[in-house]
């Protein structure tokens, strides 16, 4: 991997971490109408799977996704908007659970757990037939993974053999309930082996190595081979969302351990390690990140509520 997506990578997970902070407590404030998704821990799997795409491929994700979205370039501003009910990215009829943007290939974002997979497929098999070797990845959470939905599009991609990269994000509960108590097996990875295709688990605090499993995906995807099942294993910091931010019945030795992987901290001691950036500089980056996220909400917050009478304009009756 080249030292300029290294780089991209740090910048985009400062900007994530700096965005999301801030709207989780524009959130405790009563300043966001909608639910608001804490992803402090969880950036490095969006970073680097989006850093192993081509700019023509598409993302079909789900309410955890910020730092895809960050590093694919979305208009921070629009999100912001779309974030606090203004005119933003869908005018703000959408929030952070059923909005997209085109321009950076998100095609949706689904608040239904396991909704994301079978529109992934299918936006899976456009690609194959058109015939430009694209691919689309595919986010979802570990409660996913016990849908009907989950296991019916894995079938389909199964026999289709579609140019998806699945990727679950396995941060081991959903909402209040641990994985381990309702799914059996050892790895949620090798449920891809049921459908005929590769099932991998990787390191989700790490930014490199999901990068360098997605990036084998996408090679497999674009040869014609077919699906990839990647579960990056990570932690959630805290509660579910803002409107159940508990944490008292998650492992906290658990969450300490993970807290010390913080993908940031891994991504900048590669980085100063190897020689690519000095810590300085990377202090510089976090500043400019912060600087970023502060202005793109201040911005938002100038922007228009959307009138009632536009309640029911680009909506489907």
């Amino acid at each position: 991997m080249n030292n300029e997506i290294l780089m991209k990578m740090y910048r985009a997970i400062a900007v994530t971490k700096a965005f999301n902070g801030e709207f989780v407590r524009l959130k405790q404030q009563g300043e966001v109408p909608g639910p608001i998704h804490q992803t402090e821990g969880q950036e490095a799997v969006g970073v680097g799977v989006a850093a192993a795409l081509r700019g023509d491929d598409y993302i079909i994700d789900y309410y955890r996704g910020m730092a895809t979205w960050i590093y694919r370039g979305i208009d921070l501003t629009g999100l912001a908007a779309e974030l606090l009910g203004r005119d933003g990215l869908c005018h703000g009829k959408g929030g952070e659970m059923s909005f997209a943007d085109p321009s950076i290939g998100l095609l949706s974002v689904s608040g239904i757990i396991g909704g994301s997979v079978p529109t992934g497929v299918g936006t899976a098999f456009a690609c194959q037939s058109f015939g430009k070797g694209q691919v689309t990845a595919i986010f979802f959470g570990d409660g996913a993974v016990n849908t009907g939905a989950f296991h019916e599009a894995f079938n389909m991609a199964g026999v289709l053999g579609v140019p998806a990269i699945f990727v679950c994000l396995n941060n081991q509960y959903g909402i209040s309930t641990y994985i381990g108590d309702v799914t059996a097996g050892k790895q949620i990875a090798a449920r891809a082996d049921g459908y005929g295709f590769p099932g991998v688990q990787v390191d989700g605090n790490d930014s490199v190595a999901v990068h360098d499993a997605a990036s084998e995906a996408v090679a497999r995807a674009r040869a014609g081979q077919g699906p990839t099942f990647i579960e990056a294993l990570t932690y959630r910091i805290g509660g579910h969302s803002s409107t159940n931010p508990e944490d008292d019945f998650m492992d906290q030795a658990k969450m300490a351990a993970f807290k010390a992987r913080d993908p940031q901290a891994i991504l900048r001691s590669r980085l100063i390690d190897e020689n690519i950036a000095s810590a300085t500089a990377l202090d510089d980056v976090e500043a400019e990140a912060r600087a970023t996220a502060d202005h793109a909400i201040a911005a938002a917050k100038e922007r228009p509520f959307p009138p009632p009478e536009s309640a029911l304009e680009r909506v489907f009756v």
